[in-house]
């Protein structure tokens, strides 16, 4: 009989260690998040791993990586989320091939805007002005990742405004800004790829050229998009998405400007911005 008992025991305990885990694995299953190694994709990646991470009790995996491979990864389920898609012209031909199979949370902050940057002091303020001028920018418009759409574009821009003896650097954000950085630290005549929101424009005086052509587009958002299939798997995670939003593209751009501060952690940046817009972050857990 104390054989039979312990047999019996034995049982219900097998059955709680493999019904348990189950529910508990599901419940830890982690959040995979990619995005492109951009001030405004990293301010805004961080504060969503935290919130996933300290709200919804779920671990978060932040995976930087290029464009391409961040809509082919939500295409094939390799990824969860992205919160950084520039639509609906910045990254169009990305999107157009995974429209349908990956969704669209909409956007998390409107007024965005991408084109080419000059310092106040150069006095040109259209891209039409740069024609016959390579000299004197040295021949150099400097650019960011070679695979960004934003590339291809300024590369047509610069055949259909006819600005013969001008290269287009390839980059990335952080060599493109220290180029602009030491431009105007010699008061040097410079241009780059630029987009807002982004610090740079808290730091320096700078403005857009002005782009006649249409080629760049006319204002952007920045979206969410999911994988299908996430809104079943993971319905936490995918009510926090849907509701995910900046007050306004200001309030990212301050975000964006602390991880440019001296020491800064991006993970303690998010954190401290949880921590001081209880409001905000609880409503996008509603």
């Amino acid at each position: 009989m104390k054989h039979l008992f312990r047999c019996c025991i034995l049982i219900c305990l097998a059955l709680c260690f493999f019904a348990l885990p189950a529910s508990a694995a599901e419940k830890k299953k982690p959040v995979r998040i990619v995005y492109v190694e951009w001030p405004c994709a990293v301010a805004t990646t961080y504060i969503a791993k935290v919130v996933i991470e300290e709200k919804l009790g779920r671990p978060c995996e932040i995976l930087p990586v290029s464009v391409a491979i961040k809509y082919q990864s939500l295409f094939v389920g390799e990824a969860d989320a992205t919160v950084c898609a520039w639509l609906p012209t910045t990254q169009k031909t990305y999107w157009n091939k995974v429209k349908g199979q990956v969704e669209d949370l909409g956007p998390i902050v409107g007024g965005a805007r991408i084109g080419w940057v000059v310092p106040d002091y150069v006095p040109y303020t259209s891209m039409e002005e740069l024609k016959g001028k390579a000299a004197e920018f040295d021949g150099k418009i400097y650019g960011i990742d070679p695979g960004a759409e934003y590339m291809f574009t300024s590369l047509k821009a610069i055949g259909e405004y006819g600005l013969d003896g001008f290269e287009l650097v390839e980059g990335s954000d952080a060599v493109m800004v220290a180029m602009l950085a030491d431009a105007i630290k010699r008061k040097k005549p410079v241009v780059v790829t630029g987009w807002a929101p982004h610090w740079k424009f808290g730091r320096w005086d700078l403005h857009f050229l002005e782009d006649p052509k249409g080629l760049f587009g006319q204002e952007e958002e920045i979206h969410t998009l999911v994988r299908k299939g996430l809104k079943e798997d993971m319905p936490d995670v995918y009510r926090f998405l849907d509701n995910f939003s900046y007050l306004d593209t200001k309030q990212l751009q301050s975000e964006m400007a602390k991880n440019e501060e001296k020491g800064a952690d991006p993970l303690e940046t998010a954190r401290r911005f949880v921590r001081e817009h209880p409001e905000q972050v609880e409503a996008w857990l509603k």
